[in-house]
């Protein structure tokens, strides 16, 4: 999987060189683009202010979105959701301060919810699959990344806002190469 996501391996058909461009984390086929998160996607900053009853739901780092009341067995979240931001089918979310310990997630088992006003939410444009960016994000390099991302002082545990996270380099082969990949990105 790591070398379909990074093009070390690659789908028969798709190699067009055998040229290799270096970046900080990356060493990509010359023919893929690496694009900054915010090339690739944009913020989603919906709240629930009509205190609408959706799930509210929670970021585990090895299960992803998860219904928060049932994970931890209680509710630990406000009574007052109006503040809470909504998160939809496809979506993307992290709790700013816990994601080098890699809690981001992608909302595939609810077609909409809410999480903590902590959280960010974005949602990939149509150049990338959402899966594609996801299992990037679940691999070992970019708990790296993430972690020296992010902002913190010496009393005050660290945080990545979107305006850092946005700025993170994402290998971006074409969509094509992206979708006739996805078999082993899960494997």
């Amino acid at each position: 999987m790591q070398q379909l996501l990074t093009g070390k391996k690659r789908l028969h058909g798709f190699a067009k060189t055998e040229h290799r461009k270096e970046y900080r984390f990356f060493d990509l086929p010359a023919d893929w683009k690496c694009s900054r998160v915010r090339e690739v996607a944009r913020e989603c900053s919906e709240r629930n202010t009509q205190r609408d009853n959706l799930t509210v739901l929670s970021c585990s780092k090895h299960l992803g979105f998860v219904e928060s009341s049932e994970y931890f067995g209680k509710q630990v979240f406000s009574e007052d959701t109006s503040n809470y931001k909504v998160i939809r089918h496809g979506c993307f979310g992290y709790p700013s301060n816990h994601i080098e310990e890699g809690s981001i997630g992608l909302l595939i088992n609810h077609d909409i919810g809410m999480v903590s006003p902590i959280y960010t939410v974005f949602k990939c444009n149509e150049n990338v699959m959402p899966e594609f960016l996801y299992a990037l994000f679940k691999n070992d390099t970019y708990r790296h990344i993430f972690s020296i991302s992010t902002n913190a002082s010496v009393d005050r545990r660290g945080s990545l806002r979107w305006r850092e996270f946005s700025l993170i380099q994402v290998p971006n082969p074409s969509k094509e190469e992206q979708h006739f990949s996805r078999v082993s990105w899960f494997k």
